[in-house]
């Protein structure tokens, strides 16, 4: 009887330790595994994520292009301007700005107003 009480100790209490190390390591991968998936789908898709820094990369080039039609636009007003000063005055454009903005023409012109 002590026989069988002591195999029956002896071998059922290491399969109870394995089964219980096997269920820690299991449920330790799990978490692990959880931890490693959650913080990748934020690191892609979260406030601050790779899909938000594309976003963001796009929305700076289109404002950089914008600023860059703007400056040259800019810089045409300028020469423009420049033209219709008095120390160096370009007679053509001047001509071109006051028939075109004040309506001016020559007597023998015949002007046509498109709708």
């Amino acid at each position: 009887m002590r026989i069988r009480n002591f195999l029956s100790r002896v071998s059922t209490r290491p399969l109870g330790r394995m089964k219980d190390t096997i269920r820690k390591k299991r449920k330790r991968s799990l978490f692990l595994a959880f931890m490693f998936f959650y913080f990748a789908f934020h690191l892609v898709t979260g406030e601050r994520g790779l899909l938000a820094y594309v976003q963001l990369k796009g929305e700076l080039m289109e404002a950089k292009n914008k600023s860059s039609a703007i400056h040259e636009a800019k810089m045409d007003l300028a020469n423009k301007v420049s033209g219709l000063r008095s120390e160096s005055l370009n007679l053509d454009l001047l001509e071109e700005v006051a028939r075109r903005d004040l309506g001016y023409s020559r007597k023998d012109e015949l002007v046509y107003f498109p709708e």
